[in-house]
């Protein structure tokens, strides 16, 4: 690869507060998730093939849905393939919350 003869590797589409979060979970196996920043970190991790930061993410939003929050996280979820995400959106949508989150 190129990259490895370059003295600079640029990043595109990765945001320097989630890439210093990645690094820092790398270091300490700490990984600060929280809803305003979730969606970001989901696509830095997907971006640098983290499995396990992916997953965490995905839990962290399929936990966090409720009528504020579900067609923000659909949208993403759709967006991502992040099939957890999308089925407790469903949910909450068919199930629970129709007419509320319908009549925003």
């Amino acid at each position: 690869m190129a990259e490895c003869r370059q003295k600079t590797v640029v990043l595109k589409g990765l945001d320097a507060a989630m890439f210093g979060e990645i690094l820092s979970y790398i270091y300490s196996r700490t990984l600060h998730v929280s809803l305003d920043r979730v969606q970001h970190l989901y696509q830095a991790a997907d971006l640098l093939q983290l499995d396990y930061v992916r997953d965490t993410c995905s839990s962290y939003m399929a936990m966090n849905v409720e009528r504020s929050t579900c067609v923000e996280l659909y949208k993403f979820a759709d967006a991502f393939a992040v099939d957890i995400v999308l089925n407790q959106c469903l949910q909450c949508v068919h199930c629970r919350h129709f007419a509320k989150v319908n009549s925003k």
